[in-house]
């Protein structure tokens, strides 16, 4: 099954997996399977919560749609943002859309964000938001570790040059996020 195999294959990444990670990068069915992993997890976040503000209203799309979908936004940025930095300042390789799909795969860990949203659907926890933050930093802790790898590895970084730019990347997705947050949610929006 097509679907479980690029799941696998997501799990490789986030193992570090050099030959997986390879093949991904060159394989162009990973993008549209990346996009999905990146996807899946803001759609099914903002289905769970239809049932505390109803849709239509301003307050849900303001605030629920777009505080669950800014993370993802801000992530899909960095990344392209992250690979170009590699390229231009520490002269790596330009191959952008096969960073992306490598990072795209390694954000299957943020499918565990969906679990604070299950819990309240099921009335088994009353505020979501701060697990899903959690959740979300812990998982992009080791998204930068994994990226950190993979920027050597597919971008041929030395090692301080990679640290350079996953360090330049927190502050970069930070930046990112707030903007977004603030543009499309408000000035209540904190990812922290």
């Amino acid at each position: 099954m097509v679907i479980l195999d690029e799941f696998k294959d997501a799990i490789q990444v986030l193992k570090m997996n050099h030959a997986k990670i390879v093949e991904i990068a060159n394989k162009k069915e990973a993008t549209f399977f990346g996009v999905m992993i990146l996807a899946v997890p803001p759609v099914i976040n903002v289905i769970l919560n239809w049932w505390i503000f109803p849709p239509g209203s301003s307050i849900f799309s303001s605030f629920v749609i777009w505080t669950v979908a800014v993370p993802y936004l801000s992530y899909v940025i960095t990344i392209f943002l992250m690979s170009l930095l590699a390229e231009k300042v520490f002269h790596g390789g330009k191959h952008h859309l096969g960073f992306f799909r490598i990072m795209a795969y390694a954000g299957i860990v943020l499918w565990v964000t969906m679990l604070p949203f299950l819990l309240a659907r099921l009335g088994l926890m009353a505020d979501p938001a701060r697990l899903f933050k959690i959740i979300y930093w812990l998982g992009g802790a080791w998204m930068l570790y994994v990226s950190f790898y993979v920027l050597m590895l597919h971008h041929r970084l030395a090692k301080d040059n990679a640290v350079v730019t996953v360090v330049l990347a927190v502050i970069i997705a930070m930046i990112v996020n707030s903007i977004l947050g603030n543009m499309l949610v408000g000035s209540i929006y904190r990812l922290y």
